[in-house]
């Protein structure tokens, strides 16, 4: 994959994110990469795109939403519009069982030593967040 670059921000007509949770928060890699594109802030060339956030996080506890809600404040900055998951479209999160995933987005758990693989029930969760964006996109395209 070739590493991200402000211009795919710039064609994009909406951007899902997805990183691991650290420390409750965005790696430093994100954040550095918004920092270094702070051009598209002043310009406003990201203002109205819709887009999501999604992370993965070792246990249940370790932040993954914290995660979701700290990292939506960059992209407002940016004039970005924030799409989460309905309640009422995500049934995956009436369960007890130790799955990812909360209305500020979709997430999964990796266990302590990231060996776990998604839980189909994250991933469709990750797949409608996808769907959203898009469908979001297409309807504001062109729209400031």
């Amino acid at each position: 994959m070739p590493e991200a670059a402000a211009d795919d921000l710039r064609w994009a007509d909406g951007i899902v994110w997805g990183f691991p949770t650290y420390y409750g928060s965005m790696p430093a890699q994100v954040k550095s990469f918004l920092d270094l594109s702070g051009s598209l802030c002043a310009s406003g060339e990201l203002e109205g795109k819709p887009t999501g956030v999604m992370t993965s996080a070792g246990s249940i506890h370790t932040g993954h939403e914290a995660t979701i809600l700290t990292s939506i404040i960059p992209l407002l900055h940016f004039g970005m519009v924030y799409v989460g998951l309905p309640y009422s479209q995500n049934p995956e999160y009436l369960t007890a069982d130790a799955i990812g995933g909360s209305p500020y987005g979709p997430s999964t758990l990796a266990g302590p030593d990231s060996s776990r693989t998604p839980d189909e029930r994250e991933l469709r969760m990750a797949g409608r967040l996808g769907a959203r964006v898009a469908r979001f996109a297409a309807a504001t395209k062109g729209i400031k």
